[in-house]
């Protein structure tokens, strides 16, 4: 299934799928960002333990962009 947030399934009104794609692959790139993982570290009771997770989440934000079937059928760019 496509509905995980992951995939674009809708075609918003007044941009095109693709670029509704980039936003959110530009937004979690933006997210996890190493000076932004930093910061939320500093405020974290444990931050080893925060710092695997956002790190893990930072490797996946990067592979983002490599998946080849961002759009399912019937929702062309």
């Amino acid at each position: 299934s496509f509905y995980d947030t992951q995939h674009t399934v809708i075609r918003p009104a007044r941009m095109t799928p693709a670029e509704l794609d980039a936003g959110f692959i530009r937004a979690w790139r933006d997210c996890y960002r190493l000076p932004r993982i930093a910061r939320r570290l500093r405020r974290r009771r444990h931050p080893g333990i925060a710092a695997v997770g956002n790190l893990a989440y930072r490797l996946y934000s990067r592979n983002l962009g490599h998946d080849t079937n961002r759009f399912p059928e019937g929702v062309t760019t």
